[in-house]
């Protein structure tokens, strides 16, 4: 491997090792991602638990007002595509839990507003000096080199005291605009909990017919169409329950599409 100041996840460094590096207890971390995923907290759990304190800005709007309540809300938390193991999501409950109640104790949490951030920045001050890194790693599996078909990234660790310093101002300024940025804490904690906490059988059967008949939704047009074939005229339609209506419904639209 290159001896390099550069942190691509391939031949010049692992994005992560320079906060396994560089966090030391009562560390003041501060980080810019476009997400934020609790299996790439509970790979690097042994140096963020001894911190001091996280500042955390979301830099794109995956919580503004107009997501709110939107799928958005969970991929600001865990992508899909992030690289973690069955084995971690075998994990999950604990491992939300877990991360929701570091959360609580140690993290301040905003997101822009509407106007991305493209720009990721981790900036770490140990009591000591500053050290940061800036590029491309979101705070993911994948892109912190985490996984093993990990991203490959652009970051460049930032060695001038001056841009070190101004880069802490930077981000200062972003966290106390508040026309920039907005407190989100409750919000991610909310949909951590939801990960973990029990729930009720009839939440979960309903949950159950949302994923499986929620596409009929989006898809009016092609509703009406079935409504008006032939099909709905016949005497083995009349037979059918409500439920099977719609399971059959379900089925002639995946066979019209695929």
């Amino acid at each position: 491997m290159l001896s390099s100041g550069i942190k691509d996840n391939n031949s010049r460094g692992i994005a992560s090792d320079f906060l396994k590096s560089r966090i030391k207890s009562d560390s003041f971390v501060r980080i810019v991602s476009a997400y934020f995923s609790m299996y790439a907290y509970h790979a690097l759990k042994n140096e963020f638990s001894s911190i001091g304190k996280l500042k955390f800005i979301f830099g794109e709007p995956h919580l503004s007002a107009s997501s709110l309540g939107s799928e958005k809300n969970v991929f600001a938390v865990q992508q899909k595509d992030d690289g973690h193991s069955l084995e971690l999501d075998l994990k999950i409950r604990f491992i939300a839990r877990d991360c929701a109640n570091w959360l609580s104790e140690k993290a301040e949490i905003r997101s822009v507003r509407e106007r991305l951030v493209h720009g990721k920045l981790y900036h770490v001050d140990d009591g000591s000096r500053d050290y940061a890194m800036l590029g491309s790693s979101n705070f993911t599996m994948n892109g912190l080199g985490l996984s093993g078909n990990s991203n490959i990234e652009k970051n460049i660790i930032v060695d001038g005291d001056r841009d070190r310093n101004d880069l802490r101002a930077w981000f200062d300024e972003l966290w106390t605009d508040e026309s920039l940025t907005h407190d989100v804490k409750d919000q991610i904690l909310a949909a951590l909990r939801a990960v973990f906490l029990n729930h009720s059988p009839e939440t979960i059967y309903f949950k159950t017919l949302t994923e499986i008949f929620g596409l009929l939704e989006d898809e009016k047009d092609a509703l009406r169409a079935f409504e008006e074939s032939a099909i709905t005229n016949s005497q083995v339609w009349a037979a059918l329950f409500e439920f099977q209506k719609d399971g059959a419904k379900a089925a002639v639209q995946k066979l019209d599409r695929f």
